[in-house]
């Protein structure tokens, strides 16, 4: 059964995510504007291969909205369900 602490915690970590996700992306846009220091590797990887991955991620995620479950991360396992990962 879900109660509503379960419901709060799944929620902090959603937030959780979003802000680490956003901290990253906000430093490596500094980088391509030559405001942060990165390695020129770094930028090339940003305008080719991360685009197919943003693709292949929300691609992703919408199959698991509309199967209602927590899709397979692969840097961290197959999801098991539990949103406090």
């Amino acid at each position: 059964m879900v109660t509503p602490m379960d419901v709060a915690l799944a929620g902090l970590g959603v937030w959780r995510r979003q802000m680490q996700s956003a901290a990253i992306m906000g430093m490596r846009m500094s980088g391509l504007g030559a405001a942060w220091s990165m390695p020129p590797s770094e930028a090339l990887d940003l305008v080719t291969k991360s685009q197919a991955e943003f693709a292949e991620a929300s691609r992703r995620m919408s199959l698991a909205l509309l199967e209602q479950t927590i899709p397979h991360r692969p840097d961290r396992g197959q999801g098991g369900g539990d949103a406090r990962v």
